[in-house]
This record gives structure tokens, sequence and C-alpha cells, in this order.
């Protein structure tokens, strides 16, 4: 298993000349990087066209009991899920519905974040009834149980392609497929100077445990067992089945304070009891294989049933004041500063413009957003 069976997935408007959805799919390595997974062109957001994708996906990849998938509120996207991952658990996108709470004030943003970073049952219940506790109008509870059932997404990987997503379709397929590549070449060539079996990040989260662990006494209930003191909380550690009451290890795939102590007790390696996820074999692995460049017109192969045949853009209607570049951010999402603002965040004061020329060929005839530089020359 060389990535977790996490699936995040998407859509995002087209903002150049021919109007549409990106579909993206991503997931994270063993080092905390998005890893995309698979991205498609469709006219709108609806059943058929995240049917299409998902079964896309699907076929690509597989899925096995593990499998989640994460994404926004669209209903087409529950729909899709529905028919092409019926035994896929769907999960809800912690920002997303975080922005939907702040209206409800401070103390059920506070509650809403112990619910989400709960472990266990109990913590989750007892955040749950404080929430629904609390009487503000409207009710952050109601709300969030109104969600539970709906899903969400990041957008990381969206925000790397927003100037990709202006372009002619070929030529914006042709730009994910090189950033892609270059992804994947720089991790791999990364992944050569790893030195030992864990991940950079694994390290870096297993030092934070470490420290944590200097605090707790230790009690071996077996050679595999062990009961783990923390202050006024104690917790029963298993080796053998890599487990911890606290949960976090069950679901983290990475021993927690608590497993930390207990391998510490015995002497052992921490590195041999972490997940595969987190191995940095598993890694070079999955940055091992090659997204494939394509070929000239010249050598390709076109069945004659299709010889001829013109594809026209989907035909989408036009939308009604001025077209949007950027989505709104919610309240709880870091902004970034304008490129056409000084260092002060103040507005450009510039009276003159420099001759505007395409920043992919470097032609003055024309702008990237209509450039077949990327597609004339492969």
């Amino acid at each position: 298993m060389c990535l977790r069976p996490i699936i995040v997935v998407d859509g995002t408007h087209l903002k150049g000349r021919n109007k549409g959805i990106l579909f993206v799919a991503v997931t994270k390595d063993g080092n905390e990087q998005v890893f995309p997974m698979a991205f498609g062109v469709g006219p709108i957001e609806n059943n058929e066209s995240w049917t299409w994708f998902l079964s896309r996906l699907k076929l690509a990849y597989g899925q096995n009991s593990e499998t989640l998938i994460v994404s926004d509120a669209h209903v087409s996207i529950e729909n899709a899920i529905n028919v092409v991952y019926p035994d896929v658990a769907h999960g809800l996108c912690y920002y997303h519905l975080l922005n939907k709470l702040t209206r409800f004030g401070k103390a059920a943003v506070a509650l809403y974040q112990k619910v989400a970073y709960a472990y266990r049952d109990s913590e989750f219940d007892a955040a749950m009834a404080s929430l629904k506790a609390l009487k503000e109008e409207g009710g952050a509870y109601s709300k969030l149980m109104q969600f539970f059932d709906i899903k969400n997404i990041d957008e990381s990987f969206n925000s790397r392609l927003l100037w990709a997503k202006r372009l002619p379709i070929c030529s914006m397929v042709e730009a994910i497929r090189h950033i892609i590549e270059k992804w994947f070449d720089e991790r791999h060539e990364a992944t050569k100077s790893f030195s030992g079996d864990v991940t950079q990040e694994a390290l870096r989260k297993l030092s934070v445990e470490l420290e944590r662990s200097r605090r707790y006494e230790v009690i071996s209930m077996s050679r595999t067992a062990f009961k783990v003191k923390s202050s006024n909380k104690t917790f029963k550690v298993n080796l053998q089945t890599q487990s911890c009451t606290c949960v976090e290890w069950d679901l983290n795939m990475l021993p927690c304070s608590h497993a930390v102590a207990a391998i510490r007790h015995i002497g052992d390696d921490i590195s041999m009891h972490v997940g595969d996820y987190y191995q940095v074999a598993k890694l070079r692995k999955a940055y091992s294989y090659r997204v494939n460049s394509v070929p000239p017109l010249a050598s390709w192969t076109i069945p004659a049933n299709i010889q001829g045949l013109a594809i026209d853009p989907p035909i989408i209607g036009k939308q009604s004041g001025r077209p949007k570049t950027t989505r709104h951010r919610g309240p709880n999402e870091k902004t970034t500063q304008s490129r056409r603002a000084g260092p002060d965040n103040a507005p450009s004061t510039s009276t003159s413009r420099a001759p505007r020329t395409c920043s992919l060929c470097g032609s003055a005839s024309h702008t990237r957003d209509i450039c077949t530089y990327l597609v004339s020359n492969e």
C-alpha cells in the first residue's frame, strides 16, 4: 500500500474562452504531499458528468474496504458516489463545514473543532452534547447535523492550476500533464536523499510524540501489552496489533505518544512500528511511475471510425456579471496579497502599461488564454 485509501474529489470552473468544469481527484503520500490521481473535463457539474468521472477513477484505481471519498456538498457528487461507489464511505471536509459554522460564534467553533478532532467515541459524544446545549439562534448543532451526511474537499490542488484553467482545453490538459510530470520527477529524485526507512514528515511527527512520551510511566503487562500512565489517565498499548486505547495509532498509522513510551520501554526501534504508508520504500514506489508525454501528432494511430470527426467545445450559457477568476474564500481561510498591488497592498500607481505578450511563448499577437504553444510543440 503506497498511498492511503482516501480520495479527495472536486470540480472547478474553467476560466478561459471555452467554459466547462475541471474534475480532479487527489490524495496524500507518506510525506504529506498532495498526490494527483486523475483529472477530467466536462460541460457541467451534474449527475452524468460526475458519474462518468468517478467511473473512470474506479476503473483506474479500483477500491477496497478502507476507501474513503471526501468531496464538497454538491448533490451530484453524492448521487454519483451512490452509483459508482455504493459501499464506500463518504466524508465531509473540516474547513468547508467550519466556514458554515462561524456565524454561530466562537464557542460553537471551539466545540466543533473538538468534535472534528475527537478520536474516541466518548470524546466525540461529549463535544456534540455540549454543542447541542448552546442556545444560539439557528443552532450550530442543527446545522452540523444537516451536513453530516453530505461531503466536502480541500482546494490546494485546484489553486495550483489557476493559470492553467484559463487556457484552451487542449493546452490546459497538456499544461496539467506537464505539472504532474514535473512533480513526479522532482519527488522521485528527492526520495533518493532520504536517510533511514521512514519519511521526513513521519520523523517530524514522531519527534513530537517522543517528547510527550518522556513524561509517561510504563507498566509491562506482557511482552507486547503495556499500561501507560499520563497524569490522571491510563492507556493500554498493544504492540502486536499496533493499537492504543486513545485510538490515535489505529487511525493515523503512526505510533502515538503512549505507544512511543511503550516502544522505548523495551528498547525497540520506533521506526519498525510505523505503518507502510510512511515507509520511504513505499514513497519511492508511488513516484516510480512516470507520466507519459503525448507523442507528436504525425505518429498517432487514429481508428478509422473517428478519422475526420470534429469534437466541438461544450456549449455553456453565458453567465451574468463579470467573470470570476478566483473562488469566494471562507472567513477562516487565509488570503494572499494581490499580484497587482504594491508591497503595502495598496493599488498600483503606475500610469503606463508594458506591452501585453503571451507568457507561454512570448508572442505579442495574443495572450496565454488562447495560446496553443504547449500543444503545437509536442
